[in-house]
């Protein structure tokens, strides 16, 4: 069954607008960023059912809780602001948060919904080209549905062709039905959409390294960090005992045991977008 909205704003109005007066008097903070509703020059994305109330519409909670993404860790409040833009309910939170991600890496996107009543659906598009188009291509998260204020999780990969530079992120959520690749801009019923902006880095000239541990015992795990946690497109290990050129993990970090007391040689491949590097 679909929720229906109704309105009334009489004594809403009147409280919301007393609350506001203590916070400016007292000089609380409210935990807000700077935002705006205009959507230029990207396209613009409306909710017919949401209205003027915005995304607190009904407390019926097609709306975001939490955005996170790298460095990006931002609990989001609804908003019953009216949109002059006819995009609503739609921010922009143009002076942050924000993060760099660079070329190469894989990083993970988490978003959480608040409805509790509904089944909800959620997407993510990064424009990498920076055509002011979010294109299907540039979906990292789609073709998906939670109930009870689910979040939803994708990891993903910077292309090495990513322009370097300032771009944006679009999120969007809505009531039932799951996005396809394609509807970054497509018009919906009851829903929410956020951009952020973001910055892509160049990848530097790769570098291998890694971290041994203190002591190592024949026949416990050994384990050997990574210096290069982020940026990197893969990691090849590999030892001396099965051989050198014997490829034995593709992980970031790498746990080996040893099978008896020796000297022991531990190579690491690493790849960005611009080469590989190995050390040993």
């Amino acid at each position: 069954m679909e929720p229906r909205f109704t309105q009334n704003t009489t004594h809403r109005g009147l409280f919301q607008s007393a609350i506001m007066l203590v916070v400016l008097l007292l000089g609380i903070s409210t935990g807000t960023n700077a935002q705006t509703t205009n959507v230029s020059p990207y396209c613009n994305v409306q909710h017919t059912g949401m209205g003027t109330l915005g995304s607190c519409a009904n407390s019926w909670g097609f709306h975001f809780l939490r955005v996170k993404l790298n460095t990006i860790d931002h609990s989001v409040s609804c908003t019953n602001s009216s949109v002059t833009t006819g995009s609503y309910p739609y921010r922009f939170w143009n002076s942050g948060p924000t993060t760099t991600l660079s070329a190469g890496g894989t990083y993970t996107i988490e978003m959480q919904t608040a409805s509790t009543t509904y089944v909800t659906g959620a997407a993510a598009w990064i424009d990498w080209n920076q055509n002011n188009t979010f294109d299907a291509s540039e979906a990292i998260l789609f073709g998906v549905t939670g109930s009870t204020a689910p979040w939803f999780s994708k990891s993903f990969s910077v292309p090495c062709n990513a322009l370097p530079g300032k771009t944006r992120i679009r999120v969007r959520c809505q009531y039932a039905t799951a996005f396809t690749a394609a509807q970054a801009c497509a018009n919906v019923t009851y829903g929410e959409t956020m951009d952020y902006e973001i910055t892509i880095a160049n990848s530097s000239n790769p570098s291998a390294n890694f971290f041994l541990p203190d002591t190592i015992f024949a026949g416990s795990p050994a384990n050997f960090i990574n210096a290069n946690k982020d940026g990197y497109i893969s990691h090849e290990w590999s030892t001396s005992v099965a051989g050198l050129s014997t490829i034995e993990a593709t992980t970031t970090h790498f746990e080996y045991t040893f099978p008896a007391a020796g000297n022991y040689q531990v190579r690491l491949s690493s790849t960005n977008c611009s080469g590989t590097a190995t050390t040993t």
